[in-house]
């Protein structure tokens, strides 16, 4: 499968190839500055307004690939409860997504300060659902047991 900018994944160790797309992902597109950010909000709120969805998506993965430093920064600090690094920026990703659908650039924040407390929700959502759920896959066979 390919990637715009050349990255291409091969289907033997996908885990392999998404770390290797997120590190080349976060050298190339670097955290954006106060005023590319704006230009890029002011630019999806022009495409949400005009009704164009290729404009959207353009603008949306550009604030996607420049934010994946916060959301690899912020999974790392997760990597040791139980869920793979892959896992977690998936999460952290979709994270950034509820961030993209509510962020109000007007309010003179910086969209990463914005994001960052979605990020971590769906990070901690995705490490608590798992150990939950080994949690009731221990719980299950022990109640099992007793009946």
């Amino acid at each position: 499968m390919s990637y715009g900018g050349g990255y291409s994944f091969s289907k033997e160790n996908p885990c392999e190839n998404v770390e290797a797309f997120v590190a080349r992902a976060i050298d190339r597109f670097p955290e954006l500055t106060r005023k590319k950010e704006l230009y890029l909000f002011k630019q999806l709120r022009r495409a949400k307004h005009f009704n164009k969805p290729r404009l959207k998506a353009a603008v949306t993965e550009l604030l996607i690939l420049h934010n994946l430093k916060l959301v690899s920064k912020i999974a790392c600090k997760y990597t040791n409860h139980g869920v793979d690094f892959v896992e977690l920026i998936q999460e952290g990703v979709f994270g950034l997504y509820r961030a993209l659908e509510d962020y109000d650039y007007s309010t003179g924040n910086k969209f990463s300060t914005y994001a960052w407390m979605w990020i971590l929700d769906r990070i901690q959502r995705a490490v608590k659902n798992k150990s939950d759920l080994l949690t009731s896959v221990g719980g299950n066979s022990k109640s099992k047991d007793k009946l």
